[in-house]
């Protein structure tokens, strides 16, 4: 998976941003750098557009559990089982987000070669 640690969706060596997916294709700069070509770049779109509503929903999920949790843990009469079981519904939301991302850039990985990904990564 590719990316930065933003509010975009994507991940790094480093973390997880969460959010709609950064389209680093769109930046010419990097499309130049790494070898994409206009059908390359034609079919991660597709796959970016085919995606888009899971992970548009998945994230929308997120911060609505995220939204849950915050508003129990300022609950003074909140008791530990529900804190908690809240605390396990965000993480289910995250990691459900992370997985929907990662099979997008999985997919957009497929059409690259191996060169085209191992400079994708060191522009990373």
């Amino acid at each position: 998976m590719t990316g930065n640690s933003t509010a975009s969706g994507s991940s790094s060596g480093s973390g997880v941003q969460f959010g709609p997916p950064r389209r680093w294709w769109d930046d010419k700069s990097a499309m130049k750098t790494v070898g994409i070509s206009s059908e390359q770049k034609k079919n991660m779109d597709a796959i970016f557009d085919a995606n888009k509503p899971a992970i548009l929903s998945s994230y929308q999920s997120f911060l609505k559990e995220q939204s849950k949790l915050s508003a129990i843990s300022k609950n003074s009469q909140a008791d530990k089982a529900s804190l908690f079981a809240q605390i396990d519904a965000v993480n289910q939301a995250r990691a459900s987000l992370q997985k929907t991302v990662a099979q997008m850039y999985l997919e957009i990985r497929q059409v690259m070669s191996s060169q085209q990904i191992e400079k994708l990564e060191k522009l990373q």
